[in-house]
Parts: C-alpha cells; sequence; structure tokens
C-alpha cells in the first residue's frame, strides 16, 4: 500500500525549494490551512496522486516553477489562489489544471514548458479573463486553447513554438509580435479586428490557410 503523509495544520507556507527531489515516499496530503507555495518547492519530486484538488485550501499563491517536473498530473486550484506566477512551468506530466474563476490575468510564463505530447493540456479557463501575458504557453504542449470573449489582449511569443496546438480562439483579443510563431500545427485561429498584423506573428504557422 501507498504511504500517505499530511501536512500539519500548523504549516502556513512552502518555502523555496522546500520539498524538491523528493520520491519514494508515498502521497502528499495538503493541509486546510496552507496559504503559500514557494518558488520550485516541489521541482523534481513525485509525491502526488493522479488528481490534486486544492479547492478546500486557504492557498493564495504559488511560486515560479512550483511543480517543475514533478508527478502533478491534474490540479484543481481554489477560488483565493489568484497570485499566481510561472507556476507550471515545465510541470511535464500536467494534463489538466482548473484556475480560480476570479483570475483575471494570466501571468507571464504560466504554462511554459508545460505538458507532454502523449497526453494534451487540458486548461478550464476563468470566464472574466482580460489579458494573457508574455510567454504564457510559449513552448506548452497544449492542442486547444478557447479564451472567454473578455480577452482583450495577448501578451508577447503568448503561443511561440506550441508544436501541438491546432485551435485558437479569442474573439475580441488583439496579438503582440511573434504570437504564434512556428505552431506548425495549427489550423484555425479566430482573433479581434485589427489594423495590422504584428511582426512574424504566424511565421511558420504551416497549416494555416
Amino acid at each position: 500500500t501507498m504511504n500517505i503523509f499530511t501536512l500539519p495544520e500548523s504549516v502556513g507556507e512552502i518555502v523555496e525549494s522546500a520539498m524538491q527531489n523528493i520520491k519514494n515516499v508515498g502521497l502528499l496530503i495538503f493541509n486546510s490551512t496552507l496559504k503559500t507555495i514557494g518558488n520550485y518547492a516541489f521541482q523534481n519530486s513525485d509525491i502526488f496522486g493522479e488528481e490534486t484538488d486544492l479547492t478546500r485550501i486557504s492557498l493564495t499563491s504559488i511560486g515560479v516553477a512550483a511543480f517543475g517536473n514533478s508527478n502533478l498530473k491534474r490540479v484543481l486550484l481554489p477560488e483565493s489562489c489568484i497570485n499566481l506566477s510561472a507556476s507550471f512551468q515545465s510541470a511535464k506530466q500536467l494534463t489538466y489544471c482548473k484556475l480560480p474563476r476570479a483570475l483575471v490575468k494570466l501571468p507571464e510564463q504560466l504554462f511554459y514548458e508545460t505538458g507532454n505530447s502523449e497526453n494534451p493540456l487540458v486548461i478550464d479557463f476563468p470566464p472574466n479573463l482580460t489579458s494573457v501575458e508574455d510567454y504564457c504557453f510559449t513552448k506548452s504542449m497544449i492542442s486547444e486553447i478557447i479564451l472567454p470573449d473578455s480577452v482583450a489582449s495577448l501578451g508577447y511569443q503568448v503561443c511561440k513554438t506550441c508544436r501541438n496546438l491546432k485551435k485558437f480562439i479569442a474573439r475580441n483579443a488583439v496579438s503582440d509580435e511573434e504570437s504564434f510563431t512556428d505552431c506548425f500545427s495549427v489550423e484555425n485561429i479566430v482573433l479581434g479586428g485589427s489594423s495590422f498584423i504584428r511582426r512574424s506573428c504566424f511565421s511558420g504557422c504551416l497549416k494555416l490557410s
């Protein structure tokens, strides 16, 4: 049987790199009072189950690459967790992420190099997003991105080198430079109106017609 270890209720923060490189010890259960997960907190660790449901804990922030190269597969974030950074950068085993409904901006590199080609990443986006920042999905293994109509702006290289991406819809958004450069597989892109196309926006999109 798998060992299970639970964080004590007294723990409110997992500091930077605190639980890196932990393997073969069992399954981690989060405590309800945890508020902060620091940068690289679980990098290269193998302590998560098939689904990590954080919706009932007090979490408010997740640092840079907190789950980088860990075995995090599916994660559901609580409504309180709106202070994100490049939180899921290099989370190569991540296949599903449910974001908080209150989130209005996807920060830089949030899903940079996230996911894998065998199980494409699926993201449940919040309904009132207004912007997607630079490099948010760059090099991620996501096949479809359908953003809410509230999104007005896309950052620099927002989807650059997303080689599994086939569909991108953001009906009212204006793209930045190199937004879709080298998205070799993309077939369908729907964006808001603009008087010009930014530099190298669709360079290398070989399947666009």
